[in-house]
C-alpha cells in the first residue's frame, strides 16, 4: 500500500508541471502510466475478453452484487449501457488514452472533488499489475471497468454535484442544471477523440463563479502545502500612516496571500500597503478603508485551510443549481449582505441588504418576485405579537398608538384598545393580529417586493437605516430589508412601464395610500448562500459563514 501512495505523490507532482501547458490533444509523458499495457489487447479485443466484461456487466444488472477489485461501483447501470454501445469491448486498452483518463481522475482535486472517490487508489494498484502481466484477461477487464466507472461517476458529478441537496435541505426548491443530452454518447465519442478533458470542462458549470473558484482552489492547495500563515495578534485600530510594531507582520501575511506587497521590517503602515489592505477588506466583505480593527484582523486571521474549504463547499453548490439559463434576474447572498439584478449576465444594480438573524435565519431558495407594494401595511406574524410586542403593551398602554399601530379581532374589526386588559394575555394566549399602518416609522419601509412564498420571506425597505453602515447585517426576523428600495423599484418598474419614473414613485408614496403594482412580467429571484465568490473585478472573495451551512457539506462531501 506504501508503494501505490508513493505512485500517487509521485503523479501530482509530475502532473502539476506539466498538465497545465499540455494539449487537450497531445499525451502526457508520465512513464509509469504510459507503458504499453497490451499492444494486442488494444488492437484486437479477444473474445474471452469481451466475454467477461459482458457476463460481468450482466450479472450485476441481475444481482445484488455490484464490487470489482473491492471497490463498490457507482454507476453500474449506466456502467452497462457504456459497455453496450462499445460491443462489450474495451475502452482502455490502449495505454495513451487511459493515462490520460488517469490524470483526469488525479486532476479531480482542481473541481473541489476527492480523486480517492473515483477509485483511484485500485485503478493505480490494478495498472501497476497489468505493467507485469498485461495478458491477464480478468485484471484487465477490472482495470477497464473501474476506469469507466470512475469516469461516469465524475462526470456526474461535475453536471449534478457529488451531493444531494435535497438530502441535505429537504425544502430545497432549485432548478437543477440541465443534463447535457445523450452524456453516454458525448463521453464515449470525447474517448475516441481523445478529448475527455474538453468534454469535462464542457459539462461543469460555465460561470464566473465557478471558473474563479478553479483557479482558487489550485492557488489555495499550493498555500496550504507550503504551510499557510500565521495568526496576527489583536489590535485596537491602525490607520493608514500609523507607526505600528504589527505592520511587518500584515505584509507578510498579505504577501502570503499573493497580494502586491513588499515583506519587509518597515514599521509605517505606508498608503500603498494601505491600498492592498483595502483590496483585502473588499474580498472579506468588509468596509474598504484601510482600517485596521477587530474585524479586519479577524478576516486576516482566516486560515488559507479555511478558504479552500469555502471554495471546495461554493463549487458544490454551483453544481446544484443552473447556470447561464436566464436573462433577467435578482440574487440575493444571504452571507454577503447583498442584492444583485442582472440582466444577460450583467450586474446592472447592487445594494445592501440585511437578513435573518440567526435563530429566525433567511431560508435559500428561489421564487419570482410579482408584486410592488407602495406604502404596505404591516401584519405582524403571531410570534412576534405574542411573543416580543405583548410585553410592551403590558408596560406602555400607548405603545401601539406610538408605533402607529392597530389591534384587529378574529373577525377582521380594528377594535379599541382602550379597555384591553393586556396582562390578562400570554404568548400562549393572544386572540389578537397586530396591524402597524403606512407611515415613515412602519417596519417595512415605504415598500416591499412580494414573491409569495411558504416561508413568509419577501424583500423590504426599513427605517433602520443605520443599520446598512455595520459589517454584519443579520438583524432581522428572516425578511430582507433592502438599502436602496426605490432605486430598485424605479429600476424593475421603469424596465417595464416607461410611465414609471422616481417621480411618479415618490407622489404614490407622498400620498400614503397603500398600492399594490403587479409586475407585468414577474422576474425569477434566487434567495441564495455563497460563502465565496468572484466580486465585478473578478476577484475573489470570502465571507463569513453566519449561519454555520458550510460545514454540514464539508463534512458531506468527506473533507471532515
Amino acid at each position: 500500500m506504501k508503494r501505490v501512495y508513493l505512485l500517487v505523490l509521485f503523479t501530482f507532482l509530475i502532473v502539476f508541471l506539466v498538465f497545465s501547458c499540455k494539449s487537450k490533444l497531445a499525451p502526457v509523458n508520465v512513464s509509469f502510466i504510459t507503458e504499453n499495457v497490451s499492444e494486442s489487447l488494444a488492437e484486437n479485443e479477444s473474445e474471452l475478453q469481451i466475454n467477461y466484461i459482458y457476463d460481468f456487466l450482466d450479472s450485476i444488472r441481475t444481482e445484488n452484487e455490484n464490487t470489482i477489485a473491492g471497490e463498490t461501483l457507482h454507476k453500474k447501470q449506466d456502467l452497462y449501457e457504456f459497455y453496450n454501445k462499445n460491443n462489450f469491448q474495451r475502452y482502455w486498452a490502449d495505454s495513451l488514452r487511459s493515462s490520460d483518463a488517469i490524470i483526469t481522475l488525479i486532476t479531480s482535486w482542481k473541481e473541489g472533488l476527492e480523486p480517492k472517490d473515483y477509485h483511484l487508489e485500485a485503478i493505480l494498484d490494478l495498472h501497476h499489475y497489468l505493467l507485469e502481466h498485461p495478458d491477464d484477461i480478468k485484471t484487465g477487464s477490472e482495470f477497464d471497468l473501474l476506469l469507466s466507472d470512475g469516469l461516469l461517476s465524475y462526470t456526474d458529478h461535475l453536471i449534478n454535484g457529488k451531493l444531494d441537496p435535497k438530502s441535505l435541505y429537504p425544502s430545497w426548491n432549485f432548478f437543477s442544471r440541465n443534463l447535457p443530452h445523450n452524456v453516454i454518447d458525448q463521453l464515449r465519442t470525447a474517448i475516441n477523440d481523445d478529448q475527455i478533458d474538453l468534454f469535462l470542462q464542457s459539462v461543469a458549470p460555465q460561470t464566473r463563479d465557478y471558473k474563479g473558484f478553479r483557479e482558487g482552489i489550485i492557488k489555495y492547495t499550493n498555500i496550504v502545502s507550503t504551510g499557510g500563515w500565521k495568526d496576527l495578534p489583536d489590535v485596537n485600530k491602525i490607520e493608514p500612516l500609523n507607526n505600528s510594531a504589527i505592520t511587518p507582520l500584515l505584509k507578510q501575511r498579505l504577501y502570503a496571500e499573493g497580494y502586491v506587497v513588499i515583506p519587509d521590517s518597515n514599521r509605517i503602515y505606508d498608503l500603498e500597503f494601505a491600498g492592498q489592505v483595502k483590496l483585502f477588506q473588499e474580498s472579506s466583505g468588509l468596509m474598504p478603508d484601510g482600517i485596521i480593527g477587530k474585524n479586519t484582523i479577524k478576516a486576516f486571521n482566516e486560515s488559507a485551510e479555511s478558504k479552500l474549504n469555502k471554495l471546495k463547499v461554493n463549487m458544490e453548490r454551483s453544481r446544484w443549481v443552473l447556470d447561464g439559463e436566464l436573462n433577467e434576474y435578482i440574487i440575493v447572498n444571504i452571507a454577503k449582505y447583498q442584492l444583485y439584478y442582472l440582466d444577460s449576465g450583467r450586474v446592472i444594480f447592487n445594494t445592501k441588504v440585511m437578513v435573518g438573524k440567526d435563530e429566525t435565519q433567511t431560508p435559500a431558495f428561489r421564487d419570482k418576485l410579482e408584486y410592488i407594494v407602495f406604502n404596505p401595511t404591516w401584519t405582524l406574524p403571531q410570534s412576534i405579537s405574542s411573543k416580543e410586542t405583548l410585553p410592551h403593551l403590558i408596560k406602555d398602554s400607548l405603545y401601539l398608538k406610538k408605533n402607529n399601530m392597530v389591534i384587529i379581532d378574529s373577525k377582521g374589526q380594528v377594535l379599541s384598545d382602550s379597555g384591553i386588559v393586556w396582562s390578562d394575555y400570554s404568548e400562549d394566549y393572544f386572540p389578537f393580529t397586530i396591524r402597524q399602518e403606512p407611515g415613515p416609522s412602519n417596519a417595512l419601509g415605504r415598500v416591499k417586493f412580494l414573491f409569495p412564498n411558504k416561508y413568509a420571506v419577501y424583500l423590504h425597505d426599513t427605517p433602520s437605516k443605520y443599520l446598512f453602515a455595520k459589517e454584519e447585517r443579520a438583524f432581522s426576523h428572516g425578511c430582507i430589508r433592502v438599502q436602496k428600495p426605490l432605486d430598485f423599484s424605479e429600476l424593475i418598474l421603469s424596465r417595464q412601464d416607461s410611465n414609471w419614473t422616481m417621480d411618479s414613485i415618490r407622489t404614490v408614496i407622498d400620498s400614503a395610500a397603500t398600492m399594490n403594482v403587479r409586475l407585468k412580467k414577474s422576474i425569477p429571484i434566487y434567495i441564495m448562500y455563497w460563502t465565496a465568490g468572484v466580486d465585478e473585478n473578478g476577484r475573489l472573495y470570502f465571507v463569513p459563514d453566519i449561519y454555520g451551512r458550510d460545514e454540514r457539506i464539508l463534512k458531506a462531501l468527506g473533507e471532515l
